[in-house]
C-alpha cells in the first residue's frame, strides 16, 4: 500500500492491503466516534507545541528532538492502530524530523509498537518538561495538554476564580448586580424629591 496526500493505491489482489484501506476509510468517516476526535485535538495541540517550541515545522536533530518524535510517534500509533500506525509515523517524521534516517525510524517504530505509552494532561505536560509553562498553554489556547508549573487541581481553581470573579449577564446584555448572598438585587428606583 502506497501512501500519499490523500491518494491510497492498494493491490486490490491483496486482501490486507484492502483491509487496510477499509478500515483507513472507516476510520475517516466515522465522525461520531468522541474518542478519536478527542485525540486529533490532542494531537494537532502536540504539533502546535512543537511548532511554537522549534519555531517551524522541523524538530531539531538532538535529544529533544527526538523525545518529541517519540511522544508524536506514541500519539500516532494510539490513532492509526488499527489502520496502519507505521505508514502514518514513517509519513509524520519524513515531514517534521527529515534528519530522521530510516534504520532511526524502524527502530523508533518497534520501541513505540513494542509499549505505546499514554499520558494525562499532566503527564504529558512533565514530559514535555520546561518548554510549556501555564502562561504559554493559555497563549496557545491548549486544553488537553497541562503545564508543568500549574497542576490540574490549580487549573481547576483558576477557573473557578474565573467565573465567580466574572458577572452573569442578563438576556438583554446588561450585566445583573448581585447581593451578598448572590442573589439578584431588587433594582432600585429613582425618585425626584421636589
Amino acid at each position: 500500500m502506497t501512501l500519499h496526500k490523500r491518494l491510497v493505491k492498494v493491490d486490490a489482489t491483496d486482501p490486507k492491503q484492502v483491509a487496510q484501506a477499509r478500515a483507513i476509510i472507516r476510520l475517516l468517516y466515522n465522525v461520531n466516534s468522541r474518542a478519536y476526535v478527542r485525540k486529533n485535538v490532542r494531537f494537532r495541540e502536540l504539533e502546535t507545541v512543537f511548532a511554537y517550541c522549534w519555531r517551524g515545522t522541523h524538530l531539531t536533530d538532538d535529544d529533544a528532538g527526538r523525545d518529541c518524535l517519540y511522544i508524536a510517534a506514541c500519539h500516532i500509533w494510539h490513532m492509526a492502530r488499527k489502520c496502519g500506525a507505521d505508514a502514518a509515523i514513517e509519513e509524520w517524521a519524513r515531514l517534521w524530523a527529515p534528519w530522521c534516517g530510516p534504520a532511526e525510524l524502524a527502530a523508533l517504530i518497534e520501541r513505540v509498537a513494542a509499549n505505546p505509552q499514554t499520558w494525562t494532561a499532566d503527564e504529558l505536560a512533565d514530559e514535555l518538561g520546561y518548554i510549556l509553562p501555564f502562561s504559554v498553554r493559555q497563549a496557545l489556547g491548549l486544553t488537553t495538554i497541562g503545564s508543568f508549573d500549574v497542576n490540574k487541581r490549580g487549573r481547576e481553581q483558576r477557573r473557578e476564580r474565573t467565573t465567580r470573579t466574572t458577572a452573569p449577564s442578563g438576556g438583554d446584555g446588561t450585566v445583573q448586580s448581585r447581593g451578598q448572598n448572590g442573589s439578584p438585587r431588587t433594582p432600585q428606583v429613582a425618585t425626584s424629591l421636589g
